[in-house]
């Protein structure tokens, strides 16, 4: 007869199973302790998701704002400030994004996208975030229309006003980061899409809101695992550009 116990959960854990999760592992003490405190399978790389939507360049699309148009430093700042995580008035942002271009016919665009605001996401995606946890994240409808400024592009969506921040990047023991200039302890993404844990993080990531930013990652956007999984139930990440980050006790 195997050896087991019954978890909290009421799953079966064998010593057959403890066996190979050690092995695999390399009696990481971490990975030990969350399998008797939690009671079920987990690996110090599961959990965490990076997006690659805030460096993604094939996102920025041909919009602006009355804002931009008035004052194109202030708009800078508020964007800036935005992608940092760094909560903000609904004042701050516009109403209205609309084409740059006056030839140029826009049509509806893909579930997330840079506007002349920072991110903006559709209604499909939206309606998954507003299930999510939050915090002082915030969701604001916005009119995405065309160069005339009162024709609607198609499609329904949202300007995602970043209001979170979780210190818990690990840039000694990442990878395809670099120092973002003389900025003290500030990182950069070099080059494209991350491979799976190529980006690392403390565990103290896994507690909290659901979406956030890294202030040590410049243009960073970190996702917890129950919102990917959400959001893939909705079919909807095809441009989130996500990988998988390596977690690590604090």
């Amino acid at each position: 007869m195997a050896l087991g116990w019954v978890s909290g959960k009421g799953d079966r854990i064998f010593a057959s199973d403890i066996l190979l999760l050690l092995e695999v592992q390399n009696n990481n003490l971490f990975e030990f302790q969350s399998i008797f405190e939690k009671g079920e399978r987990v690996t110090n790389k599961l959990g965490l998701w990076y997006s690659r939507v805030m460096s993604d360049s094939a996102l920025i699309k041909p919009f602006t704002s009355e804002q931009a148009l008035n004052d194109l430093q202030a708009a800078g700042a508020v964007d800036e400030k935005n992608m940092a995580g760094i909560v903000q008035s609904r004042e701050a942002f516009p109403d209205v994004i609309f084409g740059t271009y006056p030839n140029k016919k826009l049509k509806a665009q893909p579930d997330i996208f840079f506007g002349s605001c920072g991110l903006v996401v559709s209604r499909a995606v939206a309606d998954v975030l507003h299930e999510a946890e939050l915090g002082k994240t915030r969701l604001y409808p916005l009119s995405v229309c065309q160069h005339d400024r009162v024709t609607l592009v198609g499609g329904e969506y949202y300007l995602l006003a970043l209001g979170e921040q979780k210190a818990a990047f690990v840039p000694e023991r990442s990878n395809r980061v670099v120092p973002f200039g003389n900025v003290p302890d500030t990182w950069i993404k070099r080059g494209r899409k991350p491979e799976d844990f190529d980006f690392v993080v403390r565990d103290i990531a896994l507690e909290g809101v659901d979406l956030w930013v890294d202030p040590r990652l410049r243009r960073s956007l970190f996702l917890s695992d129950r919102l990917v999984k959400s959001l893939r139930a909705a079919k909807v990440t095809r441009r989130f550009g996500l990988s998988k980050c390596e977690v690590v006790p604090t």
